[in-house]
């Protein structure tokens, strides 16, 4: 059973299960429904870790905090395939260097606010879910707010000619757009029953968004002919069979199937990755 209950719900389930404990009694089954019972259960229990074997989730009780500068400390979450992908925590008023490796940076603002500077441009101030990506030869340097900055990065770190097409493709149009939209949220419009979504950049059928699923809503199995990032922002949701809260990520790869996303409690994630031409058309 997949369904997650808050703890005050759990408390009462608990309290109800102790009253009536002394009144259940052991159900007696059909000779040979107990082991059929028991091989159905194991059955399901291998065909998730078969589906899920491939895809890596990276807890937020794991991340392992390293300051790379003074007030800006760092977790990796993932690199691969000439991509990286860190998570960034910003002291108030804090300079985000760029990354060293990076010869282009894609930044939403998960928490606080930011502001880009660059000789002979004006200011640009970034809110919670604004989102932008920036290019080596820029010269842009981002500096936290007041009340410092939580930052979700994704730097590319090898030549576009590395990268698979249509992620080159992404990264290619995404550097070359206009900085206009930077600090201004995205629309938002329907994309399943139950599920909005807000286009930050797409190219063909590549694209970087974020997902707000409503409670009770699912979307149907789906294959990904790229790698897949996933970030939960705020409340939950199923993978498949693995629980993805706040702050939670993970990589689908390649080649992979999820088997349904749902959630019991509604949530809002980040995404990129390979979606089906028709959503890529909502890109401004």
């Amino acid at each position: 059973m997949r369904t997650r209950m808050p703890d005050s719900a759990v408390e009462d389930s608990f309290e109800f299960t102790m009253a009536i404990a002394p009144e259940l009694k052991p159900m007696s089954f059909v000779a040979g429904r107990e082991e059929q019972l028991r091989r159905s259960v194991l059955d399901r229990v291998r065909q998730s870790a078969d589906v899920h074997r491939h895809f890596t989730t990276i807890r937020r009780e794991d991340a392992t905090w390293a300051e790379t500068s003074p007030g800006v400390r760092h977790f990796t979450l993932n690199a691969k395939g000439g991509l990286r992908i860190d998570l960034l925590e910003v002291a108030p008023s804090a300079a985000v260097p760029w990354q060293f490796d990076a010869q282009a940076q894609e930044v939403l603002v998960v928490g606080g606010t930011l502001a880009l500077g660059a000789r002979l441009a004006p200011t640009i101030q970034l809110s919670p879910l604004n989102h932008v990506v920036l290019e080596q030869s820029g010269g842009w340097g981002m500096t936290a707010g007041r009340t410092g900055a939580s930052l979700y990065m994704r730097s590319r770190v090898v030549d576009l000619a590395r990268l698979p097409e249509g992620e080159a493709q992404w990264w290619r149009a995404a550097q070359g757009a206009s900085l206009s939209a930077a600090g201004i949220d995205c629309p938002w419009s329907s994309y399943l029953e139950g599920v909005d979504a807000a286009v930050l950049h797409a190219q063909g059928d590549v694209a970087s968004m974020l997902v707000r699923i409503a409670p009770g809503a699912a979307v149907p199995d789906h294959g990904h002919d790229l790698d897949e990032d996933c970030f939960m922002l705020e409340g939950e949701m199923f993978l498949g069979d693995i629980l993805m809260r706040g702050g939670d990520y993970q990589l689908a790869p390649q080649g992979c199937r999820h088997v349904g996303i749902a959630s019991d409690f509604g949530g809002l994630f980040y995404f990129h990755g390979a979606i089906p031409p028709s959503a890529s058309e909502q890109a401004p």
